[in-house]
């Protein structure tokens, strides 16, 4: 319910409408007789009214002012001044309708550590109410960003993306190291690789043959630093694996696809005990990226101990270069390791991915030893978050709050121990996620595969079917032209709706793999009559007329002096008696 608020000034001369407040709003409050807040104007005084009847009370002294007034009891003018709270959120609400899976991958939170067996995290929660088809947690407690990434690496595989709803939670124990700055850079590194998995339409392994390498170079297991090489289906006869090479001047080739492309590679804590080389890349020999991968990590493992001192990495590079040839230099003689070489694909054909800001702990929590997480370093890790998700501009990804809907750590009824969220918690985080949803409204476009011809799909009440591959229309003949079409129908590969031609006939695919076909006729006009054969001593058979009339289409007809000649088909003729009339 909306209430509308006037404002008194001393010497009382007019009633004017200033505000329009939502009830229930703890930011501005309400009591339970009605009374509304008013808005504070500078040092002096503001009287205000409910809508029961008109009172005329003086407001309290203090405050600031933009602050507003709010009760904090049933009593009487039991009110104080507070800060207003303005969203200033611009991240916008997406589409879920797209998506039949959620995955959720991050810490203990997501996890639902310490909520009863009979309470569902949020993640499981957004599931249900959104009706995805299934849901799988991968979270795991007391990890970091890289073991949340590893995750995500393990299960968003490349066009799996094009049905699954990702929801990422990472950072919360990332305040390792006192260099908050690496934290940051840590969680930046890893919330861009899981991005570039949800948006990746083509990838290479790092050792994919096709590559031009100069100088050295050696194929490099990069599943012990966490890598996606491993994962990706082989597009070669060897197995998938990173690259690396440390001979300063080696490079690293591959032609651009004219999309958004990202380099995988890895970032180093800077410590000296596991560095990493450097490399630029370069556009027809011009260099248009540097990186350094050194201090881009905090060197600090979890529970999980997993060698934290080398991280994944991205090198976003997203104009588009169609058509050109990019190459990869090695700067050091230290390792230079490309995980992989990735191209995103359109921005409209897949579901979206929901990042959470960092949620907070209690006051208490951030006080206790070692100390080195606070307000102040969790503001800056959410900026690392946020600029990892601006890189991905007009791709389906938003930001959410966990905090914003109420949730409070320094609550009991929140967060029994200031860390994790209750039931109540987690309701409160569902809330803000799905402030970010829209399940009905827009959905992306299928996209074709790049270099594809034309394709078909089909399109459903809530917009295009996205649970199958698009296909050609059009497909070669291959086989179609030898096929045995005796019975009308042949055998060969294809999808209801494709189309085939030849020279002679014209091919559609009425069911699977089943295919009729119809003769093609020349717009120009051609002899019903080809010419003459001698049957006199004896009938001919097709195969005498194929040599004869090598050339012969399907309806032309030979004239024989006892017979009458028709082709019928790519190799058949049929006879009939002759007449005279």
């Amino acid at each position: 319910m909306n209430r509308i608020i006037q404002q008194i000034r001393k010497p009382i001369t007019a009633i004017s409408p200033v505000l329009i407040l939502e009830k229930g709003r703890s930011a501005y409050g309400e009591d339970s007789s009605g009374k509304v807040i008013s808005h504070k104007i500078g040092d002096g005084f503001t009287q205000y009214r409910n809508l029961d009847e008109l009172m005329l009370t003086g407001l309290p002294n203090g405050g600031s002012t933009g602050q507003i007034l709010a009760k904090y009891s049933d009593a009487d003018n039991a009110a104080t001044w507070v800060d207003m709270v303005v969203n200033t959120d611009s991240y916008l609400a997406l589409p879920t309708n797209a998506g039949k899976d959620v995955e959720i991958f991050g810490t203990s939170i997501s996890d639902g550590y310490m909520i009863n067996g009979a309470d569902l995290p949020f993640g499981i929660l957004f599931a249900e109410i959104t009706g995805m088809q299934t849901f799988n947690k991968r979270a795991e407690s007391a990890t970091n960003c890289f073991s949340a990434l590893r995750q995500y690496y393990a299960y968003m595989p490349v066009l799996s993306n094009r049905t699954v709803i990702s929801l990422i939670e990472m950072g919360f124990n990332d305040f390792k190291s006192a260099d908050n700055a690496k934290n940051c850079s840590k969680i930046f590194g890893c919330v861009s690789s899981a991005l570039v998995s949800s948006f990746t339409e083509v990838i290479y392994a790092g050792n994919y043959i096709n590559m031009r390498k100069t100088g050295t170079w050696a194929d490099y297991d990069t599943s012990v630093h966490g890598g996606k090489a491993a994962h990706i289906e082989p597009n070669q006869a060897l197995t998938s694996k990173g690259i690396s090479s440390n001979v300063a001047g080696s490079t690293y080739s591959f032609d651009s696809i004219g999309a958004p492309l990202v380099i995988g590679t890895y970032a180093d804590d800077g410590s000296g005990a596991a560095p990493l080389g450097g490399f630029t890349v370069s556009v027809g020999g011009v260099i248009i990226y540097t990186y350094s991968p050194t201090g881009k990590t905090n060197g600090q493992t979890d529970v999980l101990n997993y060698d934290n001192s080398i991280t994944p990495y991205p090198v976003f590079i997203q104009s588009q270069y169609p058509g050109t040839s990019i190459t990869i230099t090695t700067l050091d003689n230290l390792p230079t390791i490309i995980d992989y070489v990735a191209f995103l694909g359109d921005c409209n054909i897949y579901p979206p991915a929901f990042v959470a800001l960092v949620p907070e702990k209690s006051d208490t929590e951030y006080a206790a030893p070692p100390g080195l997480s606070s307000k102040a370093k969790t503001a800056e890790a959410n900026t690392a978050i946020k600029n990892a998700v601006a890189q991905f501009a007009g791709y389906p990804v938003t930001i959410y709050n966990p905090n914003s809907s109420g949730y409070d750590p320094n609550n009991t009824d929140h967060s029994a121990d200031g860390i994790h969220p209750t039931a109540l918690g987690h309701r409160l985080f569902l809330k803000s996620l799905l402030n970010k949803t829209l399940t009905v409204v827009g959905y992306p476009m299928p996209r074709l595969p790049i270099n594809a011809t034309e394709k078909v799909v089909s399109v459903v009440p809530t917009g295009p079917a996205l649970n199958y591959d698009v296909v050609n229309i059009f497909v070669a003949p291959n086989n179609l032209t030898t096929a045995d079409f005796t019975t009308g129908v042949a055998a060969g590969a294809g999808i209801i709706g494709q189309e085939s031609a030849d020279t002679t006939y014209r091919y559609k695919c009425i069911g699977t793999n089943q295919w009729i076909r119809q003769l093609i006729m020349s717009p120009s006009v051609l002899d019903y009559y080809i010419g003459t054969i001698d049957d006199t001593g004896g009938d001919k058979t097709s195969a005498n007329l194929q040599t004869a009339f090598p050339s012969a289409i399907v309806g032309q007809h030979v004239r024989g002096v006892n017979k009458m000649y028709e082709k019928i088909n790519s190799s058949d003729w049929i006879k009939t008696a002759i007449a005279v009339a």
